[in-house]
């Protein structure tokens, strides 16, 4: 056994209590890297939301505000905010909940009813397939 082989084999027994191999560590640290970036503008947004007016606006990039302040929450706070986040469930809940009745009655029309063309299924990835009744 040459070096390498041991590298592997030292490698693969170190990660064996997270049930990983030396081969996937790349696609995990790809994907941590992916994660961490797709986090950052919800980092920076309240990042932001902490510093004060004339810091938000500032040409060097600053992740940590240099003095903290709550003032940007009490300015929000002062509008009828918690109202408008009640609205928007309202909606979202009608809009669901009318997504599954018609999504349920287009499904048992597709699945029991007679029609043309009943017999091949369609997507748009794998096209037409034939369905057996």
């Amino acid at each position: 056994m040459n070096r390498q082989d041991g590298f592997v084999v030292r490698a693969d027994r170190w990660l064996r209590p997270w049930n990983l191999r030396l081969i996937q560590v790349p696609v995990w640290l790809a994907g941590t890297f992916v994660a961490l970036l797709w986090s950052a503008p919800f980092l920076w947004m309240v990042s932001t939301s902490f510093k004060l007016p004339h810091e938000v606006m500032t040409v060097n990039v600053e992740w940590i505000p240099r003095h903290v302040t709550l003032d940007n929450y009490i300015k929000v706070f002062q509008y009828p905010v918690l109202r408008w986040a009640f609205n928007s469930l309202i909606v979202a809940v009608i809009a669901t909940a009318l997504c599954v009745v018609f999504g349920a009655m287009a499904g048992y029309a597709l699945a029991r009813l007679r029609f043309p063309g009943c017999c091949w299924g369609s997507s748009r990835s794998a096209g037409p397939i034939p369905i057996r009744r």
